[in-house]
């Protein structure tokens, strides 16, 4: 189980209970040992990054090491742990990517949309962004509908503008694309 620092905060925000992931590890607690060196490394290495003090890391190892479970639990901890009004604060973001990338544009897009699921979950606190995956206007819509409780709202417009979209939308004065 994550120890969840800003829990009250995430809940008092969420008005839900409080979850314990964004990203569902395959390994079970009880049976996941001897990693909390390496949890603790990329954890404190990926707030680094938020400061521009950390550098390229890369995990090595063979298959069936653990090396995705630790990355699955630091984004968990990552997502719980910070306090998104932080200008420090760094967004988790977890990407899962295809064996084969047959279509270059769908790989773009999913890429870009799950990418967006996270960016606005974690800074509303809406966890259901990240754990139900919609993608094209479902998402876009859902993302417009809790714009209000986004806290930069000039750099969602900013992104949601540059998703190629087709269609024209109105986001608070600021004309963005989208289909």
């Amino acid at each position: 189980m994550i120890k969840h620092e800003n829990a009250p905060f995430f809940a008092e925000n969420n008005r839900k209970t409080v979850p314990d992931r964004v990203v569902t590890p395959v390994v079970p607690e009880e049976v996941y040992t001897d990693r909390a060196e390496f949890l603790e490394y990329f954890y404190e290495h990926a707030l680094k990054a938020g400061t521009r003090r950390s550098w390229s890391v890369a995990l090595l190892g063979q298959r069936r090491m653990g090396k995705t479970e630790i990355f699955k639990r630091v984004v968990n901890r990552l997502f719980f742990e910070q306090d998104p009004h932080d200008p420090k604060a760094v967004v988790p973001v977890y990407y899962s990517f295809p064996d084969n990338i047959v279509d270059h544009t769908d790989f773009a897009l999913r890429y870009l949309e799950n990418f967006m699921r996270y960016y606005v979950g974690f800074y509303t606190r809406q966890t259901e962004l990240v754990l139900r995956v919609q993608s094209g206007d479902e998402l876009f819509s859902k993302i417009e509908s809790i714009r209000p409780k986004f806290p930069y709202q000039e750099s969602l417009d900013c992104s949601l503008a540059g998703t190629g979209r087709s269609k024209r939308v109105m986001l608070s004065g600021h004309q963005s694309l989208r289909s």
